[in-house]
């Protein structure tokens, strides 16, 4: 954002928010990019279970993707 706009935007649409405590994640710190197509994505610290959860999930997927290619799996 710094290198197109000369700075960070606050207002309109792209835009970053203020980072702030969230209720919904625990009360940890963050804040929300809102790009220019309007889609709001949040931007904060998870804690080491989420991260497993998350790699696992990732996991998964690549392997369903391989699986529905007709490509082999990366375990056999």
């Amino acid at each position: 954002m710094r290198s197109v706009h000369g700075g960070l935007l606050l207002s309109g649409i792209p835009r970053i928010t203020r980072p702030r405590k969230r209720k919904n994640t625990g009360n940890t710190s963050g804040f929300t990019v809102v790009d220019p197509g309007g889609n709001w994505i949040r931007i904060f610290r998870g804690n080491d279970a989420q991260r497993e959860r998350l790699a696992d999930a990732l996991a998964n997927a690549a392997e369903l993707e391989n699986i529905t290619r007709g490509g082999r799996s990366r375990d056999r």
